[in-house]
């Protein structure tokens, strides 16, 4: 069984909504960008060393809100609202 054909196909690209993506590989593009922000600036290191190590493009890194603003809210919308 294929959980994204099954549940998050529905959820994530439910054009529908207010809020979506336009695919599986749009989702997969936003989260592994999610991932890698996160690993080569917050990671792994103290508080002190996250500014020396955030050297994203402003542009980029508000490209990235937008889109996990977008990802949290079709997990309240629909999996916090749900009661999974």
């Amino acid at each position: 069984v294929c959980l994204w054909d099954d549940i998050f196909e529905d959820i994530f690209t439910n054009t529908k909504n207010d809020t979506y993506f336009d695919d599986i590989d749009d989702f997969k593009r936003v989260v592994k960008t999610m991932s890698t922000y996160r690993n080569s600036t917050y990671g792994h290191e103290d508080s002190s060393e996250r500014e020396k190590r955030d050297t994203w493009n402003p542009d980029m890194r508000k490209r990235l809100k937008n889109e996990f603003d977008i990802f949290k809210k079709i997990v309240n919308r629909d999996i916090l609202s749900s009661g999974l």
